[in-house]
């Protein structure tokens, strides 16, 4: 009985802790820069991304907050999407 208490108060805790830490849009948009600047490996890419990223970003970026995780997406030109789940302040890209 006390094992039970125990698992609950650690999946609680665990849930409390994935609340808290749920990356916000602006976080995903960092992230996405650094993904893109990284495939790109190019110094021109690198500077328009640094330059016109924000507005660029903002505007063509959704994200979905499900309170313990956040799922956010990007289009880009013509059909490239990036796709992310956000959860402990990380982002995992889901294609």
């Amino acid at each position: 009985m006390k094992k039970k208490y125990i698992f609950a108060g650690l999946i609680v805790i665990l849930v409390l802790l994935a609340a808290v830490t749920a990356p916000k849009k602006e976080e995903y948009m960092d992230w996405v820069k650094t993904q893109v600047k990284k495939e790109a490996d190019n110094a021109v890419v690198s500077f328009g991304i640094d330059l016109l990223g924000d507005s660029l970003l903002k505007s063509s970026t959704t994200c979905s907050n499900y309170v313990v995780f956040t799922v956010c997406e990007t289009k880009l030109a013509g059909n490239n999407k990036i796709k992310a789940l956000g959860l402990f302040n990380n982002f995992i890209s889901l294609y």
